[in-house]
C-alpha cells in the first residue's frame, strides 16, 4: 500500500522487535511522503490498531463522504446514522439537547466529542473537548487532539452512575461501536 501510494521505488522492513526499521527507496518527495505516512499511522494507532486502520492511514485516499452508525453498548443509548459530506462534515456529541447524538449523563459534558470528516485524507476524526474525557479501545483520547476513527473502534465515555462532587470517570460498557463506510 506504501509503496503504490506514494510511488516507492522499493522498502524493507525489519522486525527486530526491539528497534524496528523501515527502509524507503526513491526520490526524496517520495521518501518524505512514505515517512509522513508512516508516522501518521504510528500516531493515531495509539488508540487502536488493526490491519484496516493501518491500511487506511497509509493509503490515505480522498473520499466524498462517510457513513457513520454509532451502535450502542447499553440500552440507555439511542442509535444512529449520519451521512457526513464536504457540505456536512461534522456530528457533535454531548449531553446538551442541541447535539446530533444526544448523550446523557452526570459525567459528560454538554459537548462531549466532535466527529469530523475531512476528505482529502479519507478519514473521520473524534476530537475529544470533554471535562471527563473520553476513550477509544481502551485509551483516553488527547484534549483538543484528533484521532482518525475505523470501523469497529469502540467509543466509550465515564459510567453515569459514578456521580457526585469530585467523583472519578469510571469506564465500562457505556458507549458506542464505530461502523464507518467511506465513499
Amino acid at each position: 500500500v506504501l509503496l503504490e501510494s506514494t510511488g516507492l521505488s522499493d522498502l524493507s522492513w525489519d522486525d527486530d522487535a526491539d528497534a524496528p526499521r523501515c527502509t524507503l527507496l526513491g526520490a526524496a518527495q517520495q521518501v518524505d511522503e512514505a515517512e509522513r505516512r508512516l508516522r501518521r499511522a504510528m500516531t493515531h494507532c495509539q488508540w487502536g490498531v488493526s490491519e484496516a486502520k493501518v491500511l487506511s492511514l497509509l493509503a490515505q485516499k480522498p473520499c466524498a463522504s462517510a457513513k457513520l452508525l454509532l451502535s450502542p453498548t447499553v440500552p440507555s443509548l439511542a442509535q444512529g446514522v449520519w451521512h457526513l459530506s464536504a457540505a456536512k462534515g461534522r456530528v457533535t456529541l454531548g449531553s446538551a439537547k442541541s447535539n446530533d447524538v444526544l448523550v446523557p449523563g452526570a459525567l459528560m459534558s454538554r459537548q462531549h466529542a466532535l466527529f469530523e470528516l475531512e476528505t482529502e485524507r479519507g478519514a473521520l476524526y473524534i476530537l475529544d473537548v470533554s471535562t471527563n474525557g473520553t476513550f477509544l479501545n481502551g485509551h483516553r483520547l488527547p484534549k483538543n487532539g484528533k484521532v482518525a476513527l475505523c470501523h469497529g473502534d469502540e467509543l466509550v465515555f465515564p459510567e453515569p452512575s459514578a456521580s457526585g462532587a469530585g467523583a472519578k470517570p469510571v469506564l465500562g460498557e457505556f458507549g458506542f461501536m464505530v461502523n464507518l463506510e467511506f465513499g
